[in-house]
């Protein structure tokens, strides 16, 4: 979500993922953009003929700064904990947010920390069709895929974590697959960028939502 200011007060834009973010945030904006030039930079005492180019300038680059800003969704099982948090970091020293157990998924149950939450996550699922908590996290992660504009699969990973890749592909997310591939299955093919390796990942990805 992004605010911009404008003569009338804050206008806030939902931003869709994809292509169409940059779409909505011009569009959006433009029009009020032409009006403070033409009609409340005047009532406010700001000379006519003032020039008002950066305001393009800014907005040009709002638009590329948001839009080069993702969120990714990584499903991957506890086993894989470090290499869960290696690759959360790093995505968030590059200015983007990643949904993971390690961090967001985090203290949905009790709210301690996680390796206790997952001892009581664990113990849950003994209920699993009449525990809250269960719910409140499958809510929790379909929502994330949802917001998501990357679904990451980090391998090895297990029935849970491939479900929820399915889940993001049928949501038409990118699908990016990391790690080496032990067992191979058919549905890799959907993915539509497959790494050996978290660094790899890092270094070759382009990092602008498509």
């Amino acid at each position: 979500m992004i605010s911009s200011l404008t003569a009338g007060g804050v206008t806030t834009f939902l931003r869709p993922t994809g292509l169409s973010g940059l779409q909505t945030i011009a569009a959006g904006m433009m029009p009020r953009l032409r009006s403070f030039s033409s009609t409340s930079v005047a009532n406010s005492g700001v000379p006519k003929n003032m020039n008002l180019g950066w305001v393009g300038i800014v907005l040009f680059q709002l638009i590329i700064w948001y839009h080069c800003i993702m969120k990714f969704f990584i499903a991957s099982p506890w086993k894989n904990k470090t290499q869960v948090e290696q690759l959360t970091d790093e995505l968030e020293k590059l200015g983007h947010s990643a949904y993971s157990y390690v961090e967001s998924g985090a203290n949905l149950l009790t709210g301690k920390p996680i390796e206790d939450e997952m001892k009581e996550f664990t113990q849950a699922l003994v209920n699993w069709k009449v525990d809250d908590r269960i719910a409140k996290i499958a809510e929790s992660e379909v929502q994330a895929i949802k917001d998501a504009d990357v679904v990451i699969l980090l391998l090895p990973a297990g029935d849970s974590s491939h479900m929820e890749a399915g889940v993001g592909y049928g949501l038409g997310k990118r699908m990016v697959l990391i790690g080496p591939v032990e067992k191979p299955e058919v549905i890799y093919l959907l993915f539509n960028h497959v790494y050996l390796d978290i660094s790899s990942f890092l270094r070759e990805f382009s990092f602008v939502a498509e």
